[in-house]
């Protein structure tokens, strides 16, 4: 037991440090998954979706952080492979040495002409030679035992996010039959309809977008949209990539964020709200706007597909749509998380906040952990 132990210890060890650390923060968002979807069955409240979309999110981080630790793997494993090679050629001389002495008899180091002194001089000197290469060989079996751990890791790595993956696709596919059976449409929701309809066709910004949506005065909510601020979840695991306040490229200053995702993900809505607005903008791509409470609207741009209707009301959590990009085949993911073949592209979003039709800095109302 104590043997097996310490080889354990040994083999975890031999685990960079950093892809150990992606590995169990995977492990651990798919705990998180798992009890998200504990949730759905209950469905107090009709947040069967939201419960879905929690686990699809705690699964897409879990998927992003065995890609990083899959390539961490794949670079440690191409290090230890180069520098095992290295060691090769050098290391069997020696090793051929030293199976050549192994094979001489004790006795002819005292058959030397010159006799027992000089005998026990070359005896000497065949100690000096062997313990260097005795400690060369400790050293190089440590070494091809830290490669194999590496391979045992990227196989558990692998076979963890490939059942990932599958279990992404069979909470997609729960989530559109979901989505069936969504909740009633608000009454107003043919006046909203109308009406986004107009303020696109004659809008050429987010901005004048907002205005004209803005200019509805529909009901407050009950809760209140203030008690939410600092605690609101990215609607995308992503990267932000732009904040509040930063110039582009023609040294225009941003009323938002720009989000770096992965063109698979899937967007969540980041607080219960009504949907104003669900359809193509200009070059805004596909635009959703939520309003979260009366004078509020959160914008979510940059969408691939919208799977929600203008006029509905969505909890948090739940699935708004993607980023337009299907969710990757395993073998096309893992080969990309090994560096082999292909490349997982990023898409960008836009996030806006208004209120009152002024642009307000995200950063205090969303998580800095971009969960």
């Amino acid at each position: 037991m104590i043997a097996r132990l310490l080889t354990a210890l040994f083999l975890l060890a031999a685990v960079p440090a950093n892809a150990s650390n992606d590995l169990t923060e995977a492990r651990k968002l798919l705990a998180e998954a798992s009890r998200a979807l504990e949730d759905v069955g209950k469905d107090p409240r009709g947040a069967r979706l939201a419960a879905l979309g929690k686990a699809i999110r705690a699964q897409e981080a879990a998927l992003l952080a065995y890609r990083a630790g899959l390539r961490r793997l794949a670079r440690a494993e191409r290090e230890a492979t180069a520098a095992l090679s290295a060691e090769d050629e050098r290391f069997s001389m020696l090793l051929t040495a030293m199976m050549a002495l192994s094979r001489a008899p004790p006795s002819a180091s005292f058959a030397l002409p010159e006799g027992p002194v000089t005998a026990a001089r070359t005896a000497e000197i065949i100690r000096r030679v062997l313990t260097p290469v005795e400690a060369e060989w400790s050293g190089f079996a440590e070494r091809a035992a830290q490669l194999q751990s590496l391979r045992v890791s990227q196989e558990v790595a692998r076979l963890e996010a490939t059942e990932t993956l599958k279990s992404l696709q069979e909470l997609r596919g729960q989530t559109s039959t979901a989505l069936g059976r969504r909740r009633p449409l608000m009454p107003e929701r043919d006046t909203y309809r109308r009406l986004a309809a107009r303020a696109a066709a004659e809008a050429e910004t987010l901005g004048r977008l907002t205005q004209e949506l803005g200019s509805l005065s529909p009901p407050r909510r009950a809760d209140g949209f203030e008690s939410a601020k600092g605690t609101l979840p990215w609607p995308v695991i992503g990267t932000l990539s732009a904040g509040f306040d930063d110039a582009d490229r023609q040294g225009r200053k941003g009323q938002g964020w720009r989000i770096a995702a992965p063109g698979y993900a899937a967007v969540t809505a980041p607080v219960d709200a009504s949907l104003r607005y669900a359809g193509p903008l200009a070059d805004y791509g596909q635009v959703v706007v939520l309003e979260p409470d009366a004078g509020w609207l959160l914008v979510i741009a940059g969408l691939g597909r919208i799977d929600r209707q203008i006029g509905e009301t969505v909890l948090a959590g739940e699935r708004l749509g993607d980023m337009g990009a299907d969710l990757p085949e395993s073998e096309d993911f893992l080969l990309e998380a090994a560096g082999q073949q292909g490349q997982i592209k990023d898409k960008v979003m836009y996030l806006e906040l208004r209120r009152a039709g002024k642009p307000v800095d995200p950063a205090l109302w969303f998580r800095a952990d971009r969960k």
